[in-house]
């Protein structure tokens, strides 16, 4: 079965993009505690080194009791690039 589409809102991207740019930990481990695919998150890095936290336009449909790792919520229309 197809896994469904996640939304994030652009504060829980600048934040998952911030923990590798910080070098605190690599792609790969960001990705899995996360639970966000490596290319997705690579591409997300890409555009925040390009043009900061505007490369986050979107706005994201965070409901109350999110996840624990942070404003994002599964189903719905993706959001930008990570």
């Amino acid at each position: 079965m197809p896994r469904k589409r996640s939304t994030y809102t652009a504060a829980f991207k600048v934040q998952a993009v911030k923990r590798i740019a910080d070098r605190k930990f690599v792609l790969a481990e960001v990705a899995r505690r996360l639970d966000v695919g490596e290319n997705r998150l690579r591409a997300g890095k890409k555009a925040f080194e390009e043009r900061g936290s505007d490369a986050f336009p979107g706005h994201g449909h965070p409901t109350p009791g999110g996840a624990a790792a942070g404003p994002r919520t599964p189903g719905g229309r993706p959001s930008g690039t990570c």
